[in-house]
């Protein structure tokens, strides 16, 4: 079975990751939290704590004198701090923290009595700074209260420093938002010379109206416009009563056979005259068309004023329509009296009468002179609008001028006396800050001292796991648990091997053997193959064998003798489930670096398959070192592996039972000589008459033949050492031996076991 190369590392970090690391570096916490703990400790009963004292003000509001540029009202500003609450109290802050104000309070208390408690000195500016380094602020959240301390260590000082701090911090901020000195006299030359400026504009303005004979441009206007238009309209209804009338007359002289001799007279004449009827059309279009456009310019003059461009226009097509006008008046007098001819009904002459017509010719004549007398009219209006017209826009400018210098007149006046009422206010108490508490009695206080003491118990506890967890995931990059084998490396665990301590023996031979003693006639060379000495017959001897050879059990005081089973069992289960069921199986055990344990766990599962009693079962060292010969007979067994392939030669590589022994390793000449040599031996390992063929290999790397004798192994063993072996070089080992082409698992051996039983959730 081939294992994935590789594994998905597990998604965060779980409850077992945490325990992990806690238990594994609890010295480390516990050393680094007991120091932490020393540290506040040391803090907590040896800081010096400066007396200090408190006050509170409460800003109600702030009160702005306002300067010359602000327009638009006439009293201060008044803002509050719910208004713009942060900028509001951050500027009363700064004004608190300022060095000017440190230094008029430093003036106010004593530099030399400031500086007593730290070093003495008389220099003001010393002092200043040492007001400054000892005060605090504090604003709570949605309030309007400055919460002010003061710490030093003389108590003689903290109180007067903060009540002075208070009292010049009442002038200062009257001095910031209401300076009435040059404001006050800048207010009283500004309304001096507005007043000055307004009374000069006035007179102008007066001069000007009376030249134009104008009381207000806008009335006058309205009063010219509207009797033009009553004038005209009296001229036309005079003019078409008076044609009216000439008609009746000249009916009434037909019928009478008389002449009309008024009619010949100049006034006559005038409304007689011949006229043209495109002229009269002509002029009755014109008289209309004036009409309109002095209807128009009155309505834009509602809106707009005479020197604006669309006035400027309809009075330029009135001054235009009112010079042919006047011209055809020049050319036809007749016109300014000349109605539509009307229609009137035939009437019997013979009921005229000589005074009718008489009558008739008496109105004619008053009719004439009325017509004459409106005319007189309407040319004096016309004259009036037009010296009104030429003035309009001097008087308007006057006008406007006039208002806005009446405008700042009243603003700086009113300003002015606002400033005087202030300035009286001002003299006698600020009503916008109240001073809820005093400043307290000197007192220490140790809330500093304990948070100093918590933030270094914190901080050590902080820093004893943030550093744990900094090794156990960023600096070692060892495998340490059995989990990782599979989620890191992406290979199948076949047993974990717990790390064992001196006292109760280790993982190679330090007084406890593989197996059990010999006796002292197979010491010394006496018993032969196939005998049973009496200690053979003993409880824990070796069980006879069928091929004559006694059945070597494993030692029941070696510390790994149920691993070693366990091993045996999981290799067994391993060949049956893949139907590997040829003879001899070829297992080779190799690790990713020196001292990993391979020698002693090869060695333990030849020695626990050969305690099976089925068949034979050969280890084979070959590793330079004498790995796993050492484990036996304290190394001192020779024989290598051709003899150990000749039935007739192999007596000297048994072991006991049916457990031989072979060396292999060649020396320095190993990584040369193996690769050709195993090639050629393959046929006789596959030829014998062993079950297993245990092969104690070298630790995988590009130097060593591991790699290239892993493929012809039926199951590759990698030892891994818990703690010690990198996570990439194993990861790298074990991607070398799948590329083998081989059955690749994993054996983690020196596993600690950081986390109580109990607590224990994965395995």
């Amino acid at each position: 079975m081939n294992a994935p190369q590789n594994g998905s590392p597990p998604a965060g970090i779980n409850i077992d990751d945490i325990l992990f690391v806690l238990f594994r570096h609890k010295w480390k916490i516990v050393i680094i939290t007991l120091l932490a703990a020393a540290a506040a400790a040391g803090v907590y009963f040896y800081w010096p704590l400066p007396y200090r004292s408190d006050a509170r003000l409460l800003i109600k509001y702030v009160v702005d004198s306002k300067n010359p540029a602000q327009m638009g009202s006439y009293s201060s500003k008044v803002t509050s701090p719910d208004d713009r609450g942060d900028t509001i109290l951050n500027t009363e802050l700064e004004v608190l923290g300022s060095f000017d104000l440190a230094s008029a309070v430093a003036n106010d208390v004593g530099p030399s009595k400031i500086l007593a408690g730290v070093g003495g000195g008389s220099n003001q500016n010393d002092a200043a700074a040492v007001i400054r380094q000892g005060l605090s602020f504090d604003v709570p959240r949605r309030s309007s209260v400055i919460h002010m301390v003061f710490e030093h260590p003389d108590q003689s000082v903290v109180k007067p420093v903060l009540d002075s701090l208070i009292k010049q911090y009442y002038q200062k901020h009257m001095e910031i938002h209401r300076d009435f000195g040059e404001f006050n006299d800048f207010l009283k030359a500004q309304t001096t010379k507005l007043h000055e400026n307004l009374v000069s504009t006035e007179e102008e303005l007066r001069k000007a109206k009376t030249n134009a004979g104008v009381i207000s441009i806008e009335d006058t206007k309205k009063i010219y416009s509207e009797e033009m238009a009553r004038i005209q309209t009296a001229i036309l209804q005079a003019a078409a009563e008076l044609a009216e009338r000439q008609a009746a007359a000249t009916e009434l002289a037909k019928l009478t056979h008389s002449e009309i001799p008024s009619l010949t007279n100049d006034v006559a004449a005038t409304n007689e005259v011949t006229i043209p009827s495109d002229k009269l059309s002509e002029y009755k279009r014109l008289c209309n068309l004036l009409d309109k456009l002095s209807a128009r310019e009155q309505d834009l003059l509602i809106q707009f004023t005479p020197e604006n461009s669309w006035v400027k226009q309809i009075d330029e097509q009135i001054s235009a329509n009112e010079k042919k006008k006047e011209q055809l008046e020049d050319q036809y007098p007749g016109l300014i009296a000349k109605a539509p001819p009307k229609r009137y009904s035939a009437s019997d002459p013979r009921s005229s009468s000589q005074a009718e017509l008489n009558a008739e010719l008496a109105r004619v004549s008053g009719l004439t002179s009325k017509i004459r007398m409106l005319n007189m009219q309407l040319d004096e209006f016309k004259g009036a609008a037009a010296r009104m017209y030429a003035s309009e826009a001097s008087i308007t400018d006057l006008q406007r001028m006039y208002y806005l210098q009446e405008t700042q007149y009243n603003y700086f006046s009113m300003s002015l006396e606002q400033s005087r009422i202030d300035q009286e206010l001002a003299a006698s108490r600020v009503s916008n800050i109240s001073e809820i508490q005093n400043p307290t009695p000197p007192g220490r206080d140790r809330t500093k001292v304990r948070k100093a003491t918590l933030g270094l118990l914190m901080g050590g506890l902080g820093l004893a796991l943030g550093l744990a967890f900094l090794i156990e995931f960023y600096f070692d990059r060892s495998i340490k648990r059995p989990i990782e084998i599979e989620t890191k490396l992406g290979l199948p665990l076949f047993l974990s091997i717990p790390r064992f301590s001196l006292r109760k023996g280790s993982l190679t031979n330090i007084g406890i053997p593989l197996l059990p003693e010999a006796s002292e006639e197979s010491k010394n060379g006496k018993s032969s193959v196939g005998q049973t000495s009496e200690s053979a017959k003993s409880p824990g001897s070796p069980v006879p064998a069928g091929n004559g050879h006694a059945v070597a059990p494993l030692n029941s005081r070696y510390m790994l003798r149920p691993f070693c089973s366990a091993l045996r069992d999981s290799l067994i289960t391993f060949f049956e489930v893949n139907n590997l069921t040829h003879k001899p199986k070829l297992v080779a055990i190799t690790g990713c670096s020196e001292g990993s344990g391979v020698s002693t766990i090869a060695a333990g599962l030849a020695a626990s398959l050969s305690e099976t009693g089925e068949g034979n079962v050969l280890l084979v060292n070959m590793d330079s070192d004498k790995g796993a010969v050492q484990q036996f007979y304290k190394g001192k067994l020779s024989c290598d592996l051709d003899d150990a392939l000749v039935s007739e030669k192999r007596e000297q590589a048994l072991v006991q039972g049916n457990l031989y022994v072979a060396d292999e390793s060649h020396g320095d000449n190993l990584p040369v000589i193996l690769p050709k040599r195993f090639k050629s031996l393959v046929p006789r390992l596959r030829a014998s008459d062993y079950d297993y063929i245990i092969f104690d290999m070298p630790a995988v790397s590009q130097i060593t033949p591991t790699q290239r004798l892993a493929r012809f192994m039926d199951m590759v063993l990698m030892v891994v050492e818990s703690e010690k072996t990198d996570r990439d070089q194993a990861k790298r080992v074990g991607s070398m031996l799948v590329d083998a082409k081989t059955n690749v698992g994993v054996i983690l051996n020196k596993l600690r076991t950081n986390v109580p039983r109990r607590l224990q959730q994965t395995s």
